[in-house]
């Protein structure tokens, strides 16, 4: 395990929850920020802009500057895809070659004519990456707390290291945790709806064009559709019923996902679905009903639900093949850990009643923990005890 990347993404993230929930926390009431010796007046456009750049720079140089190339993921070979696309002249023939994702692929080979740097790229994949953790969580509203930083610590640490390894994931992610800000923005005219669809939209194809998982965010579009029509039986209602016919049509799904072949290759490689974590979490949406009513009294909270809900669909497409099905779970971590913060308020102690809120509370902090604990162990698997800086000489 390395240490100093453990602590310098928890350094990242806990500034991060507390600079676009509470800006004043890191900058002064003075109304002003100084660079290069000039004052700057703080509004609503600018009052982000010194933590942003200071942690962007930070975290970037952490994605870029690393030879994390050790662990049994795909970091190498998206490098060798890197390096391969100087010998293709056209980008068809390029696409011909390989059978990933083709805005991926042509992304990467347009980076390719401009740079020969795979360092140059990670910056800009991961300052993308970077860009929709911070749009996400300046759109959830949510108030900085201890159980917000240690949810998102060990719910969200484990796809950001992962992602040097399985990057199109992370990027399909990225793409995703957008269309969720998007969902989440009021629409003050017809115009401004249709541009916000119109994002949605985008966003949603380089999800797909980047991982063909991204499929995962329309069930959450679907589910999230009818919780804003219907009642939440009803709601519960037709998420059961998915649910039920995505387990007892696990053919019919084999059959949708032979349209690519690349797919079923996972099938060989199956493993135990992760049943503690659909235990843990069916734990939560108890937590969660006991107190329907004081937990939805924050409407920012409503789609966080919706997307905390469709986690268990992934267990529909683990038993067809958890090695790569899994991968998944990334679309909603960020949201579990959001509602993990609302339970944490929601169940808080008082004189007629202190026995119930302080299990719950004892549960979230132990479900946390338990899911870090869980990442620290298996961090080898990821090539983190490879750290070496010398990657930054790569650079030049």
């Amino acid at each position: 395990m390395d240490l100093p990347v453990l602590f310098s993404f928890g350094v990242v993230f806990s500034v991060i929850i507390s600079c676009v929930a509470k800006p004043i926390v890191i900058i002064p009431k003075t109304g002003n920020w100084e660079l290069s010796g000039k004052l700057y007046s703080i509004n609503a456009n600018t009052r982000y802009v010194p933590v942003v750049l200071f942690i962007s720079v930070l975290f970037v140089c952490f994605a870029a500057f690393q030879d994390i190339y050790a662990g049994i993921y795909d970091q190498g070979n998206y490098k060798s895809f890197f390096d391969d696309a100087a010998n293709y002249s056209s980008l068809n023939s390029y696409l011909e070659a390989y059978e990933q994702e083709y805005l991926y692929m042509t992304v990467n080979w347009l980076l390719r004519q401009v740079t020969d740097s795979y360092n140059v790229v990670l910056i800009l994949f991961f300052s993308f990456m970077y860009y929709a953790l911070v749009r996400f969580f300046y759109t959830t509203h949510q108030e900085p707390s201890f159980i917000l930083f240690l949810a998102v610590f060990c719910l969200v640490f484990a796809f950001v290291v992962q992602s040097y390894c399985i990057m199109r994931t992370g990027i399909s992610v990225s793409a995703g945790l957008l269309v969720f800000s998007e969902l989440q923005q009021p629409s003050k005219s017809k115009m401004a709806n249709v541009c916000k669809n119109l994002k949605i939209l985008v966003w949603t194809f380089i999800s797909v064009g980047f991982h063909t998982l991204g499929l995962f965010i329309l069930p959450i579009l679907v589910m999230y559709f009818i919780y804003k029509r219907a009642s939440f039986r009803t709601f519960l209602f037709w998420f059961a019923l998915f649910f039920i016919l995505g387990y007892a049509g696990q053919l019919i799904l084999v059959n949708f996902l032979s349209f690519y072949k690349r797919f079923l290759l996972y099938a060989g490689l199956e493993a135990t679905p992760a049943y503690k974590t659909y235990f843990t979490n069916l734990c939560i949406l108890f937590a969660i009903i006991y107190r329907r009513k004081r937990f939805f009294s924050n409407k920012n909270i409503a789609l966080h639900f919706v997307i905390f809900m469709c986690s268990f669909y992934i267990y529909d497409f683990e038993l067809l093949m958890t090695s790569i099905m899994f991968r998944m779970i990334y679309f909603t971590r960020l949201s579990t850990a959001i509602v993990i913060a609302e339970l944490w308020k929601t169940y808080t102690p008082k004189k007629n009643e202190i026995m119930i809120p302080l299990f719950v509370r004892l549960f979230l902090v132990i479900y946390v923990t338990f899911n870090f604990y869980g990442f620290v162990v298996a961090m080898p698997r990821y090539g983190l005890d490879y750290y070496k800086i010398g990657g930054f000489y790569n650079f030049f």
